[in-house]
Formats: C-alpha cells, sequence, structure tokens
C-alpha cells in the first residue's frame, strides 16, 4: 500500500512538473531549457516506451520496492553528473562556495561586526568576554 501512495505521488509531481514548465513556456514564448535537452529527453523517453512495451510481457510481478530502488539510482547517477557538471564550471557563487575565490565586499561592514573582530583580536581569538 505504501509503495503505490509513494508511486502515485511521485506520478503526480511529474505530471504537475511538466504542466507547470509547458505553462511556462506557452505564457514566455521560450523553453526553460536548450532544444538539445528535449531531444534528447524525448529520444530517452521513446525508447523507454519501446522497451516497456516490448518487455513487459515478460515481467511477471513487479516488485515496488526493487522498481523505487532501480529509479533513485539512476536519479542519483544523473544528479552526480549534474553536480559534477556544476562543479568543474566557472560559475562565480559555485567557486565561492568552494572556496576557490573570494568575492570582493561591495560596502563596509557595520560597526557591530567590527566591534567583534576587535574583540576577538584583542582576546587572542578566543572566547568574546560579555
Amino acid at each position: 500500500m505504501e509503495g503505490t501512495l509513494i508511486l502515485f505521488l511521485i506520478s503526480i509531481t511529474g505530471l504537475v512538473a511538466m504542466f507547470w514548465m509547458k505553462l511556462h513556456e506557452i505564457q514566455n514564448g521560450k523553453a526553460l531549457y536548450p532544444e538539445h535537452v528535449r531531444k534528447y529527453a524525448d529520444e530517452k523517453l521513446y525508447k523507454t516506451i519501446d522497451t516497456v512495451a516490448r518487455e513487459g510481457s515478460k515481467v511477471g510481478d513487479i516488485s515496488i520496492r526493487r522498481t523505487l530502488l532501480q529509479f533513485f539510482s539512476i536519479t542519483g547517477i544523473y544528479v552526480a553528473k549534474g553536480f559534477k557538471k556544476v562543479s568543474n564550471s566557472d560559475n562565480k557563487l559555485v567557486n565561492f562556495i568552494k572556496g576557490k575565490k573570494v568575492l570582493e565586499r561591495q560596502e563596509k561592514r557595520s560597526d557591530f561586526l567590527n566591534s567583534i573582530e576587535e574583540n576577538k583580536r584583542e582576546n587572542g581569538g578566543g572566547e568574546i568576554e560579555g
């Protein structure tokens, strides 16, 4: 029963996401992703539909646990690939998070932060005295 509910919720979430993306495309006149990504996803979808149609009769009892495990492992692989691609990109925010670059300060610091830093220097970087 739980597996069916989880599968149903995943399906509904996917449908809502697809309708939202299509509505966004129609309203703004442009896609949220490049055209080559859509073509690639369509090819994968058609291959999957063909495989399910061909192999579906061979599958007797589908284990929800096994199906979810496979789904999450495949999703994990694609998420890892995405993180790798993002981490290899030259994005200022990503580099800041990874600690490769330090963003330059636009404004002066507040008096409060300056007093905290001064207090830390006076106390040797230890506890701040109250």
